[in-house]
């Protein structure tokens, strides 16, 4: 995202969340967009008694996420995180 120019801020929501905003103009169209993804932290892969994860140990998670203010779905979470890991890893996703 800074490769296209966004600027990028950190906002304490609590002591365990913490949200990252993305704004910028969108370089096809000119328009302003903001992303913003809430990140929890997280001590170990349960979490209100939900099992969440297999990892062990502290760890960051995404809670939820809006592009332009408004709330996204999880499938479109999940292909905005794929995007952003396609474009950092050398090796092509597949």
């Amino acid at each position: 995202m800074r490769g296209l120019n966004y600027e990028i801020t950190w906002e304490v929501v609590d002591v365990s969340a913490f949200v990252m905003r993305a704004t910028g103009d969108d370089p096809l169209t000119r328009q302003a967009e903001e992303y913003a993804i809430q990140f929890i932290a997280l001590d170990g892969p349960v979490r209100d008694g939900r099992v969440i994860g297999t990892f062990e140990g502290p760890a960051v998670g995404i809670d939820s996420m809006a592009y332009n203010r408004e709330p996204v779905t999880d499938e479109e979470i999940v292909q905005f995180l794929l995007h952003i890991i396609s474009e950092l890893s050398p090796v092509p996703l597949q």
